[in-house]
């Protein structure tokens, strides 16, 4: 009987705590929000690939180095990486004058969280996705793409 609670309260947490059914991914996105949260840029740089692709709406793009990277890191907030759910679409925010929505997604052997947001006072939105793969058999933060 306690063997068999102990076995529910694991599988619980793991299924709680895991995202997806990569369990590589699921621990170093945990990794990730943790250092992101926390503000760590060192390991967030040991997470992150190099040179890191900045992209402004897929015209310009840029690899920077670390040394460029660390001076201006382009991270997701801690709100999206928290909200962030895969498969899924989560309103961050939604009222008559804006609307904030994160995405979490699997494509083309990337995980992509995308984070899109409107003002309907300013006419104007944006958008960001950050890219999350394999390198050397190790996942990585990757690039980002944002635009109007």
């Amino acid at each position: 009987m306690i063997k068999t609670i102990i076995c529910s309260l694991i599988f619980f947490n793991l299924s709680v705590f895991s995202q997806t059914n990569d369990a590589a991914f699921n621990t170093f996105f945990q990794k990730f929000k943790t250092a992101v949260n926390d503000n760590n840029i060192a390991e967030i740089s040991e997470l992150t690939n190099f040179p890191f692709i900045f992209s402004w709406q897929n015209f310009s793009q840029t690899e920077l180095s670390r040394e460029e990277f660390l001076a201006n890191p382009y991270l997701p907030e801690n709100t999206v990486l928290q909200k962030a759910k895969f498969n899924k679409s989560v309103k961050i925010k939604q009222s008559k004058s804006e609307s904030e929505t994160v995405n979490f997604i699997f494509k083309e052997d990337f995980y992509i969280i995308s984070f899109d947001f409107y003002s309907n006072i300013d006419q104007a939105g944006g958008y960001s996705e950050y890219y999350f793969g394999l390198i050397k058999d190790e996942y990585k933060y990757i690039k980002v793409i944002s635009g109007d």
